[in-house]
């Protein structure tokens, strides 16, 4: 058995008149059509033009009479596969083709969707061979390549060729309408449906639903709401221009008439998912959200009653569930609101809001990389929405790794990109613009500075904002960075004052920042050659925090400068005492013995750092630097120098290669190369 379709609108008991060979007509009524098998004998043993096979199927299917339509169509394009006009055999597969793309789209079962639109891709690809650019036969194929797979591109080309040959096909006109609208072009397809009703202005009330939804689309809530209002005048009972009736009411604020709005229509039709699923968004938008989820739930559960077309249900499931996840979200039930968030995303995976909410939940839990991936959908879909770009650009600015590796410095640079075109959309948002400060604190010191002055400058004229201590601290940093050491100075002090002024900071949060701030102007006075204050500083941080290594190894570096070695020396060795795996104090002490000339003990130490840290690039650059010397000062004409040197120069390629592999971005492995093959080059000459 056939499933059925709904009726085509019946022109009343219309006879159905039959020519025979001998000139006489065989006349009968719509309620007068036999059996479907003796009206088939009857055609063929007539002889009966094809032409008249396509309107006595129409009739069988006028009066409900499916499987008798499918039938004399199937043996029509069958039988008569030799015999009549090509143009009359085009429209008996045509009509069966139309039939089953019908049946296909009201078909809940995927297996016999496959199977409809399957028999209707058979008809339309073998019409095709008979007359490939019959217009009529492009319309109906146009909408099957709409239907099936939204071909839109394809049903595109169908409809523009018989435009082209029929201005005012208006059939043709509002299939262009269709795909103009399907893909985002609001203002082509509003051009289009109203071009059709010039055309015909009795075309049926939904081409003006059309309408309205193309200015809702393009946000002119007062067109959009003379069209939804002139389809009701047209056609009362219109249940969708009704609900988009109510859509207008939001959008101008009126709420409470567009809430009675939707209680009118599920009044008269208590399981309508699509009102059940705007009711349940009203009660969201007003924090109900016990009743949210229970009319969501109820939409959820009749949707297969609503429509017969399966994608629209499964449009609707998809909302229902994403309502029903964005409830149990708000109430903090991560867990099951992402499940729904899933759910709906199974019903249609291009329903962006439940991409949406998952990234959000994916991220509160730290999945980075699932959270990326819900937002990079969301952004395929809406490039320029900066909501998503914003949230992309905090995540990719935020991805951390052990070293600085090419993953790290390409999510960087989609940071930047990102941040960058939220900031030209919006040059106010100051979460934005920290964002971006801090994102080039380390490669644009420059332009880091300027944003967090924008950002300072905002936050001042805003009388409610408390501007935190490390907002000036940072741009002190950068100031000192860049060499404007009286600018640093001010934003230091500054700094200072709102913590001893803090009230919410424990004691012991004011003292730790307070070490913080004074270490960074012991660096100050450092860089203006202030080293006498920059050791007090110094030795008062370490009264109060004796394990601060970064005080003691920078008073170790004072005393290097002053050229008392034994004393900086000191200073570094107390550092290795209080943080043994620190690799830098040994780093110091190392450069000391380079600077005494003592490589073997430099090499030493050097060496004491690659045991913990085996890939620290200065201590392999370093230890490099040993073997190059000892190149250097191989002796001429000393026993065995021809072994030493070739020696010598496998360990400098050997800490080279290692080198260049863990360092490939940058020069310094490179450079260190040409200077061994220099030095050996040059030792080969002199022997």
């Amino acid at each position: 058995m056939t499933e059925h379709a709904d009726p085509a609108p019946a022109e009343g008991d219309d006879a159905i008149v039959i020519p025979t060979p001998s000139g006489e007509e065989i006349a009968m009524g719509l309620s007068e059509l036999p059996d479907v098998k003796e009206m088939l004998e009857l055609l063929i043993e007539e002889r009966v033009p094809l032409i008249y096979w396509t309107k006595v199927a129409r009739g069988y299917y006028i009066v409900g009479r499916y499987d008798d339509f499918v039938f004399l169509l199937e043996n029509a394009t069958e039988k008569t596969a030799n015999d009549g006009v090509n143009k009359d055999r085009l429209r008996c597969m045509d009509m069966l083709a139309a039939y089953y793309v019908r049946i296909g789209m009201k078909t809940k079962d995927d297996q016999k969707k496959r199977m409809y639109f399957g028999k209707a891709t058979i008809l339309y690809t073998t019409a095709d061979k008979l007359m490939m650019y019959d217009s009529d036969h492009l319309i109906g194929r146009a909408y099957f390549c709409l239907v099936e797979s939204q071909k839109w591109e394809q049903a595109k080309t169908q409809f523009e060729y018989v435009i082209n040959l029929r201005a005012n096909d208006v059939i043709a006109i509002i299939g262009m309408g269709l795909v103009c609208y399907a893909s985002g072009n609001y203002n082509g397809a509003l051009g289009f449906f109203k071009r059709a009703l010039r055309y015909n202005p009795k075309l049926p009330a939904e081409v003006r639903l059309g309408l309205g939804h193309c200015f809702l689309k393009l946000k002119n809530y007062t067109k959009a709401f003379a069209a939804f209002q002139r389809v009701l005048n047209l056609d009362p009972t219109n249940v969708p221009a009704k609900i988009a009736l109510a859509t207008c009411y939001f959008h101008n604020g009126v709420d409470d008439i567009a809430e009675q709005a939707l209680r009118a229509v599920e009044n008269n039709d208590h399981d309508n998912a699509v009102v059940l699923n705007h009711l349940a968004n009203v009660a969201f938008l007003r924090h109900k959200y016990d009743d949210a989820e229970l009319l969501a739930w109820k939409a959820y559960e009749h949707t297969s009653n609503q429509s017969d077309n399966h994608n629209e249900i499964k449009a609707l499931k998809a909302e229902s569930a994403y309502i029903f996840g964005r409830c149990l979200h708000v109430k903090r039930d991560y867990d099951k609101a992402a499940k729904f968030y899933q759910l709906s995303i199974g019903f249609n995976d291009k329903f962006i809001l439940a991409h949406f909410g998952l990234g959000q939940i994916n991220l509160g839990r730290g999945n980075f990389e699932d959270a990326i991936s819900s937002f990079e959908k969301v952004l395929s879909a809406h490039p320029d929405d900066c909501e998503t770009l914003k949230i992309l650009g905090s995540i990719y600015a935020r991805w951390q790794g052990p070293v600085e590796d090419d993953k790290q410095r390409e999510s960087r640079k989609k940071a930047l990109e990102f941040l960058t075109k939220v900031h030209d959309k919006k040059p106010d948002d100051i979460e934005v613009i920290l964002e971006l400060a801090q994102l080039q604190e380390s490669t644009r010191p420059d332009e880091s500075l300027k944003k967090y002055e924008k950002a300072l400058k905002i936050l001042e004229d805003d009388s409610t904002f408390e501007i935190p201590a490390e907002m000036y601290s940072n741009i002190g940093a950068l100031h000192h960075q860049l060499g404007n050491y009286k600018e640093a100075h001010a934003y230091y002090e500054k700094a200072k004052e709102i913590v001893l002024s803090s009230v919410d900071c424990s004691p012991e949060e004011i003292e730790a920042k307070i070490v913080t701030l004074d270490y960074n102007l012991g660096r100050l006075y450092e860089a203006i050659g202030r080293n006498n204050e920059a050791e007090e500083i110094f030795d008062s941080i370490l009264s109060k925090k004796p394990s601060y290594t970064d005080a003691l190894l920078r008073i170790g570096c004072i005393w290097r400068d002053r050229g008392d070695y034994m004393k900086a020396m000191n200073k570094f060795k107390d550092a290795i005492a209080i943080d043994t795996e620190n690799p830098i104090p040994w780093i110091y002490i190392a450069n000391l013995h380079m600077d005494k000339g003592e490589t073997k003990l430099a090499q030493s130490s050097y060496e004491q750092v690659l045991k913990t840290n085996k890939n620290h690039p200065y201590a392999m650059i370093g230890l490099g630097d040993v073997w190059l010397d000892a190149l250097y000062n191989v002796r001429s004409n000393e026993k065995d120098e021809k072994e030493k040197n070739q020696e010598i120069q496998r360990q400098c390629y050997c800490i080279i290669c290692c080198c260049v592999e863990k360092e490939s971005k940058k020069c310094m492995g490179s450079q260190w190369y040409w200077m061994c093959i220099s030095a050996s080059r040059q030792n080969s000459r002199c022997s």
